[in-house]
Order: C-alpha cells, then sequence, then structure tokens
C-alpha cells in the first residue's frame, strides 16, 4: 500500500520519533511488548526456607516502608523473655575441674534486669586444709559466654578481676572462697543456661526457676560477747599449744577476737618461727576472706613470746578485722588448727562452735604426745587430790590409786585434814 505523498513526511517523522523513544525510554514500551505477546509478568523466586536467626543482643531495624506480607514472612521474632526482669534467683550449681579437683566453681546466684543478666560466682574451697597455688591462669574474659536455651551466645560484659584470679592474693584458707560477679547481656533465649569458657572446668548449666527475695539482714548490736572455744592444732609443732578464743568485741565497723595461746606442755614452750596474728583470716557469711587490719604487739612476731610460754599459762592478744557487711556468719581461721564458727543475729552473738568439715563432723581432739599426755593425768590426779582433801572427802581422795598405795593415802589424809587449810595445790 502507497501512502500519499503529502502523508509520507509525516509517517517518517512519527516513525523516527518512535524508535526514539523506544530507545531512551525502553520502561514504557516493555510493557506493552509483553502483553502484545499475551507473557505472563516474572515473579521473584523466594530461594531456600531458612528463617534468619537473631544472633547475640543485635535487635532487627524495621524498615520505614515495609510490605506488611514480607515483613511479616522475613522478619525474626526474639524468643519471649524466659523471666520477669528485676528478680534474684537462687542457683547453687557446682562443677568441679579435673586440674583443681579441690576448687570447686559454684554458681550461687542470678540477678536478671531488663538490660542483663548478673551471675554471682565463687571459687570454694571444698577441703579442711589450706589450698595455694604457685601459679594459674587466670579466667579470661573474651572466653567467657553464656548459652540459653536455643543455643544463642552471649559473651561477658564485665567481669570481676579479683574473681577472675581464681585464688585469693594468699591462696585459699580451709574452707574459703573467692567470691566475684560476671555480667552478661540479658539473654533472649529461654532456659537451661550453660555457663562456659572458665579455665578446664565443664559448663555449669543451671535455670532461673523460683525467684527469691534476699532476707532482711539484722542489725547486730555492738558490744563484747564471750566465746570460750578453744582451737587445737594436729601439727606436731603446734600440738602443745591450744588457742583458745575467748571473747569477740563487735563495733560499727570492726570484730575483734580477744584470743589466748595456752601451752599445754609440761615444760615452757616457745616457737623460734611460725605463724603470727596476721595469718589468721575472717570468712564471712559468703566465705570470702580476709586479712586482719591490726593485731596486738604480743601476737605481731609470733603465737609465742621469745623466751616460750611457761607451763599451763595463756598469751593473750586480740586481732581485729574489718567488720563484715552481713554478720550472720563469720568464720575465724587461724592456720594449721580447727576454726571457728559464730552466729550473730538482732540479740547478738547466738552460738559459738567449732566449725564442722566438708563431711558435716567436727575435727577430733588431737592425741596429746606421750610424755604429754602422762603429764596431764598426774596433774589431773594432783588436781583431785587437793580439791577432795578441802573437801574433807576422803573417798574421793583416794579415788584412781592402786591398792597397795590407799592406806598410806589415808593416813596422809587423816594428817591433813586436821590442819586448817584455805587452799592445797599437789605439785611434782
Amino acid at each position: 500500500m502507497f501512502l500519499p505523498k503529502h502523508l509520507l513526511p509525516i509517517t517518517i517523522v512519527v516513525g523516527i520519533l518512535a524508535l526514539a523513544l523506544s530507545i531512551f525510554f525502553p520502561r514504557y514500551f516493555a510493557p506493552l511488548t509483553a502483553t502484545a505477546q499475551n507473557a505472563q509478568s516474572p515473579t521473584p523466586l523466594l530461594r531456600g526456607t531458612a528463617t534468619p536467626i537473631l544472633r547475640g543482643t543485635a535487635t532487627p531495624q524495621v524498615r520505614s516502608t515495609p510490605n506488611a506480607t514480607a515483613t511479616a514472612t522475613l522478619r525474626p521474632i526474639p524468643s519471649p523473655s524466659p523471666t520477669p526482669a528485676g528478680e534474684h534467683y537462687q542457683i547453687g550449681q557446682s562443677v568441679t575441674s579435673e586440674q583443681l579437683p579441690a576448687i570447686a566453681l559454684t554458681v550461687r546466684r542470678a540477678t536478671l534486669t531488663d538490660t542483663a543478666l548478673i551471675l554471682t560466682l565463687a571459687f570454694e574451697n571444698r577441703t579442711d586444709d589450706a589450698v595455694r597455688f604457685s601459679f594459674i591462669t587466670a579466667v579470661e574474659q573474651r572466653r567467657l559466654q553464656l548459652l540459653d536455651g536455643n543455643d544463642q551466645s552471649h559473651p561477658a560484659t564485665a567481669v570481676d578481676q579479683s574473681w577472675a584470679a581464681i585464688q585469693p592474693e594468699d591462696g585459699f584458707v580451709a574452707g574459703g572462697a573467692n567470691v566475684g560477679v560476671v555480667t552478661f547481656a540479658r539473654p533472649l533465649g529461654p532456659g537451661p543456661y550453660q555457663l562456659v569458657g572458665i579455665f578446664d572446668y565443664p559448663p555449669v548449666t543451671f535455670n532461673l526457676a523460683t525467684a527469691t527475695s534476699a532476707p532482711p539482714s539484722s542489725v547486730v548490736p555492738t558490744g563484747t560477747y564471750p566465746v570460750d572455744v578453744t582451737l587445737f592444732s594436729n601439727d606436731e609443732v603446734l600440738e602443745p599449744l591450744r588457742l583458745s578464743v575467748d571473747a569477740v568485741t563487735v563495733t560499727a565497723d570492726t570484730l575483734s577476737f580477744q584470743v589466748a595461746i595456752i601451752n599445754t606442755n609440761y615444760l615452757s614452750y616457745g616457737l623460734q618461727r611460725g605463724p603470727t596474728g596476721m595469718d589468721a583470716t575472717l570468712l564471712d557469711a559468703e566465705r570470702r576472706q580476709s586479712a586482719p587490719l591490726t593485731v596486738s604487739p604480743s601476737l605481731a612476731s609470733g603465737i609465742t613470746p621469745v623466751e616460750g610460754i611457761p607451763p599451763g599459762e595463756r598469751h593473750i592478744g586480740t586481732i581485729t578485722f574489718a567488720r563484715p557487711t552481713d554478720l550472720a556468719t563469720a568464720h575465724f581461721v587461724f592456720p594449721r588448727y580447727s576454726s571457728l564458727t559464730l552466729r550473730f543475729d538482732s540479740n547478738g552473738l547466738q552460738s559459738s562452735q567449732l566449725t564442722a568439715g566438708e563431711n558435716g563432723a567436727v575435727p577430733p581432739t588431737p592425741t596429746p604426745q606421750p610424755d604429754i599426755a602422762r603429764y596431764h593425768e598426774l596433774t589431773a590426779l594432783l588436781d583431785q587430790l587437793a580439791s577432795a582433801l578441802l573437801a574433807g572427802d576422803r573417798e574421793r581422795f583416794s579415788q584412781g590409786l592402786t591398792l597397795s598405795l590407799q592406806p598410806t593415802v589415808a593416813t596422809a589424809f587423816g594428817r591433813l585434814s586436821q590442819m586448817p587449810l584455805a587452799t592445797a595445790t599437789f605439785t611434782f
């Protein structure tokens, strides 16, 4: 078909314009072409079915103009909060280490806030002996992790460095502990939780089950309270010296123990070297260790004077500590001696007794050396004779003596009882 001559230039111009538009603005022509060819519009394919996992404590950002369907499908949804914030939990879960079998790692308590999970942890000496390591690797913060029930890992955000050293500065005393706090971001997943990355200890698994409130702390009145408990040593050198805790004085800031070293030997007894008053340790209710603030001059260089302690005599002194924040329970510990447990309440000192061992039993009194044992037996017999003589008790005066000695003793009793005696002492 041929166009009239007057329309041909117009047709050429329109064709050139259409060609230019299709080149520079193709998006306006592609749909027309697809429709003209009866082709379907392409649909984007969703690759895979994996759901994004919320790592750590990051919060997914909401787009400014999200598509409702896409957001519901692809946006990560955090796990519901396992427990309300601001609660305290008693845990009490412990594990032991192959390299440090005497020292248990315990998760004692947990505090959950809006943003953090704070764990109170303790390395505890579970033995009745002092433990000190010449070298030990500290806990590294970068290795500390908290795993929640969704296997999400949360690194520690703050670590008590004194706790991270594992052992206290001077090692563990018997029953002592190194207590500290480690903080993690609040976990998004539920329990059970696992604490990992501490030396060679296995993971500690725990739950936040029942919230507890801290018991109200009692206000212990100041004053001096009688104790009258004698500590003893199984050490061959220290065995003749008993450590008597006579009284404890409570002030607003200090706790002072009045002590006496008693020589149970039949000779004067002293130590050329050995423990001093500064070697004593006070354990608070958490079994945290603290050293004395001051000791009396009589105990500063040793627990006996240079010339020794005469037989049966007492060498007295005072050991003063800073008063613990929680004075419900306190333990007085002296190296190589049995320890003392004190319990206080709002009325003052309620009990004082030897500390039970890990098995719950009070350590037995050591058997004295044979010559010292005979000395004490003879001394007890002479004291019995003196007491019976003053009481006029002939039968008790001869009690415990062999039959061959009784006539002689009876004669002596008859003569002595005729004398006006106010006191009587027998010595050898």
